[in-house]
């Protein structure tokens, strides 16, 4: 495999240098870069080289070009497809599940007034609420649901063992 590989650098460094000289010939400069002759000495090609007619010469440039052209753009598209390929993995590992069913979700729209009173306290038995809980309460939400208690100066933990010893109010 290697081999066949070495050999076809070989014969493709032979090629463009043919292309270099008739490209001289006629009177334009080399437009191909030479960066691959560093990699591979040139190897003896199995063919013997024969001179060709001048207009062969012009279609086997033309053909050389049209290769190297369609190779150039499938190691674009290659290129492109693994980049958004990529891009598709850092999205899959970065967003979880979640993120995802909340975008389904439609909005919800404001709750009426009448049902917030009812959410913040009055409606519902604090004491049973655990401890956690009772702590992220905010002071103003613990005073409101106190609201039949005189709980001026009291400090939050005070609030919240008063929300405890009052079991349904």
């Amino acid at each position: 495999m290697q081999d066949e590989l070495r050999k076809l650098k070989g014969e493709n460094i032979r090629l463009r240098s043919q292309l270099d000289d008739l490209l001289r010939s006629s009177g334009q400069a080399p437009t191909l870069d030479d960066s691959t002759t560093d990699e591979v000495a040139v190897a003896p090609s199995p063919q013997k080289i024969v001179d060709q007619d001048p207009e062969e010469n012009e279609k086997i440039l033309e053909i050389i070009k049209e290769v190297e052209e369609a190779n150039k753009k499938v190691n674009k598209g290659k290129k492109k497809a693994r980049v958004a390929q990529k891009k598709d993995e850092r999205k899959a590992t970065s967003t979880p599940k979640v993120k995802a069913e909340k975008k389904a979700t439609p909005k919800v729209k404001a709750v009426p007034e009448v049902q917030k009173k009812s959410v913040t306290g009055k409606g519902k038995d604090w004491s049973l609420l655990s401890d956690s809980t009772l702590q992220r309460k905010t002071m103003k939400e613990l005073a409101a649901y106190l609201s039949d208690y005189d709980v001026k100066g009291m400090k939050k933990g005070e609030m919240i063992n008063l929300v405890r010893s009052t079991s349904g109010k």
